[in-house]
């Protein structure tokens, strides 16, 4: 057991001095390549299997709207897995992220890994016509280094707006 402990305490102080190594650039470049794998997955390719390999096992996602919507990696991925399902079934809208440009930071967040905080509007997808802006949004995603890959661990999605061309008018 003193070995297992020992073995876990070595992997936790190399991953802290391998991320602390890294430059602010190298950091914000492989954190927003995990971004953009994390939502190409959910929105843009509809990829559930994808999406399981970029978040941990112990993901936690809040949301304004529905509180803790997802209480672990696998609970998450299969949201996505049927949302997606009644994509295809035309049970529900296909929705596009688009991240608001130069809104999203990089933070270092020492001995654990790095916070992407930003804003990001949504859009309605419907075949043959032009798409809806629905809302835009905040969110913060706390991602950790495991096993040398980027995994989601935390997400906060909030101040959910919606989007002026999508609300009623008078």
């Amino acid at each position: 057991m003193k070995k297992h402990k020992f073995l876990l305490l070595l992997a936790f102080v190399g991953f802290a001095a391998s991320a602390a190594e890294k430059s602010p650039i190298e950091l914000r470049t492989e954190v927003l390549q995990a971004e953009s794998a994390l939502y190409r997955a959910v929105f843009d390719d509809c990829d559930a299997d994808a999406l399981s390999k970029l978040v941990a096992p112990d993901l936690e996602f809040f949301h304004d709207k529905g509180g803790q919507v997802a209480k672990s990696g696998p609970e998450f991925v299969a949201a996505i897995r049927g949302s997606c399902a009644n994509q295809r079934a035309g049970k529900e809208v296909k929705t596009r992220r688009e991240p608001i440009a130069d809104s999203v930071s990089v933070h270092r967040m020492g001995g654990y890994g790095a916070l992407a905080v930003g804003r990001h509007r949504f859009f309605h997808l419907v075949e043959g016509k032009p798409e809806v802006p629905t809302e835009h949004a905040r969110f913060a995603n706390l991602w950790r280094m495991e096993g040398g890959q980027w995994l989601l661990a935390r997400v906060f999605s909030f101040e959910h707006t919606p989007s002026p061309a999508s609300r009623p008018g008078p």
